[in-house]
């Protein structure tokens, strides 16, 4: 009897061993996560922690509770379901990315479940950084379907609603039939169904069923808007505050669009300075889920300048800088003037004025804030403040790098000159100049960069690098937007062809030329870089207008007595650019027909012919 209970206590003992080393009495839900194994450079250290933070949410989302250990597993995969069942886990997680370089990536994770007694290795190859994401979400999914008993979902039924179809809804959902039934979908399902702006109300509800789970949203719909009424306005008249609201009558009541139809409304004020407009709306409740809208429109007054105010300036008065800027302080006739007016958009473009009149005055290091505006009431006040700097004057001036013509040539071209008084627009306009001169030559990327450095303490040199690049030949002249002149006509008035060097100074007179042909509204010209190597392609784009004319006159004459005049000229007859009129004379006396006809370009070349036929009867 001894000998058998020894026996029995042993062989108890030997059983609990087992089943605590198996993890058997260890939570399913529960999952030992370890850091994640970065393969690659230290850039990319930090998805050490933050993949298995990505892989958490997902886990977390399907039921699932993490318990993180901050040790890397490099042990055993019999240590780790040792380690997992000393932590109560019923599985563990370990990973490794990889970094293979050409922007090629690598996640492997190896899923230890205690109750299968089997490691899963669940592993993806992807392309682009950018794609992580949704890769760690691809195996998280894959890694709880293997963790969870996952519950599918066999319908999905949406009730309440009248006027939005189910299917318009069930289309921003991410709870989807046949797939796995997920609590924290439905709270984002209800977020999706709320962004659509037509509901007031979102419940959600789960109905466990044979096959699955039913899951079932109600809605109550937001009512439909019969009339929008505006009250309180004089300033814009009703019809024109409703052509700036998205929302109409027949509209479902949005109070999102609400209050974006509120900022457009008190928008269209402040194009007319009213800034202290304030608007509210209310909502009068109707029967059949309908409701009426009233904006309530307070418009205040306009806003005036009341003063502006220049501070730091000392080379140039308070009465100077005001003549530089557009924006002007209320004066005595600005009810009929409209000066003074408040306009932000203007306010904001006068620092920059303030700033180009500095530049252009010798004054390169000059600074001019943005404007400070102080409300008082339906006045401001306006604040420059400035910071002028030093003068500075032109030392050297020189040209350096490619250069194609003599250093003399080039700087003949400028305005920016020794002695000179430092000025920003002159440097700008040199730079046009030089790089026209270059393009002109077939240099179409030349680089005009100045280089300007102080040799005193009041003088500036200044240094055009250039860097002309190859030259560059036309490609091809591609003419678009005419649908009667022929492109026969349009191209001879380019005194440059296709595959020869490229010249601005040729290609903007041939459009000169066009505009003087007097067929064309508008005329526009593009370079575009080519397929081909140092070559480019010009796109010349017209408007035509009409180019007939129809003319009618009557009159009295002693010989003729009445008489009358009718005329018909084409000035582009068949789209070739030749010229024909017909014309009668008809009078008491006398008969007269003529028929003349010019050709602009006869034999293809600059000249012109023409006749005239006439037809002409008195009687005496």
């Amino acid at each position: 009897m001894y000998r058998f209970s020894v026996i029995f206590n042993i062989a108890v003992l030997f059983t609990i061993n087992i089943i605590l080393a198996s993890g058997a009495f260890a939570s399913e839900n529960k999952v030992l996560m370890f850091p994640f194994e970065i393969e690659g450079p230290k850039d990319y250290q930090y998805l050490s922690g933050e993949i298995p933070s990505l892989i958490e949410f997902e886990i977390k989302k399907g039921g699932g509770e993490i318990v993180n250990f901050e040790q890397a597993a490099k042990k055993s995969d019999k240590s780790l379901f040792k380690l997992a069942g000393e932590k109560n886990a019923g599985s563990f997680l370990k990973g490794k990315f990889k970094i293979r370089g050409n922007d090629n990536f690598s996640l492997e994770v190896d899923l230890g479940v205690l109750k299968d007694k089997k490691v899963y290795n669940l592993k993806e190859d992807f392309q682009g950084i950018e794609n992580l994401f949704s890769v760690v979400n691809k195996i998280a999914r894959r890694a709880g379907s293997r963790l969870f008993k996952k519950v599918k979902i066999v319908e999905i039924e949406i009730t309440g609603n009248e006027r939005i179809e189910s299917e318009a809804i069930k289309r921003v959902l991410t709870t989807k039939k046949g797939t796995v039934y997920a609590d924290g979908d439905l709270s984002q399902d209800i977020e999706n169904i709320y962004k659509m702006g037509y509901f007031g109300d979102i419940r959600a509800k789960k109905v466990e069923t044979y096959e699955g789970i039913k899951v079932v949203f109600d809605v109550v719909e937001k009512p439909t808007i019969r009339q929008i009424f505006i009250r309180g306005n004089n300033v814009y008249e009703d019809k024109k505050i409703k052509e700036n609201l998205s929302l109409k009558s027949g509209s479902i009541l949005n109070i999102f669009e609400v209050k974006k139809d509120l900022e457009a409304v008190k928008e269209l004020y402040r194009e007319k300075n009213y800034h202290q407009i304030e608007i509210s709306y209310e909502l009068k409740e109707l029967s059949h889920n309908r409701a009426d809208l009233i904006l309530i429109i307070s418009e205040g007054d306009k806003t005036f300048i009341k003063d502006i105010v220049f501070e730091g300036n000392t080379e140039y008065s308070d009465k100077v800088l005001m003549k530089k800027i557009e924006s002007s302080e209320k004066g005595f006739f600005s009810w009929l003037t409209g000066s003074g007016e408040y306009k932000k958009d203007q306010i904001e473009q006068d620092s920059g004025r303030l700033l180009g009149f500095y530049y252009t005055t010798g004054y390169a290091e000059a600074r001019v804030s943005e404007p400070e505006v102080t409300f008082e009431g339906n006045r401001v006040v306006v604040l420059f403040k400035i910071s002028e700097g030093t003068k500075f004057d032109i030392g050297d001036v020189k040209a350096a790098g490619d250069l194609i013509v003599s250093e003399e040539a080039i700087l003949s071209r400028a305005k920016t000159h020794k002695g000179n008084v430092y000025n920003r627009e002159f440097i700008h306009d040199d730079i046009l100049s030089i790089s026209d001169l270059f393009a002109n030559s077939g240099y179409a990327n030349a680089r005009v960069i100045p280089d300007i450095k102080k040799s005193g303490d009041k003088t500036l040199d200044i240094t055009f690098n250039i860097e002309k690049n190859n030259q560059v030949y036309i490609d091809k002249i591609i003419v678009t937007g005419n649908t009667k002149t022929r492109d026969k006509v349009i191209r001879r008035e380019f005194p440059i062809k296709e595959q020869s060097l490229y010249s601005k100074s040729r290609l903007q007179r041939g459009v000169k030329n066009l505009y003087r042909m007097d067929y064309f509204q508008t005329v526009g010209m593009e370079t575009v870089p080519s397929d081909k190597k140092d070559k480019v392609d010009i796109y010349v784009n017209v408007e035509e207008k009409t180019t007939g004319m129809f003319t009618f006159g009557a009159g009295y004459s002693s010989v003729d007595s009445l008489f009358a005049t009718v005329s018909i000229t084409q000035r582009n007859f068949l789209g070739k650019g030749q010229t024909l009129n017909l014309k009668g004379e008809f009078g008491g006396s006398s008969t007269r027909y003529t028929l003349s006809f010019t050709e602009p370009w006869l034999f293809d070349i600059p000249l012109s012919a023409g006749f005239d036929i006439y037809n002409w009867e008195r009687e005496y």
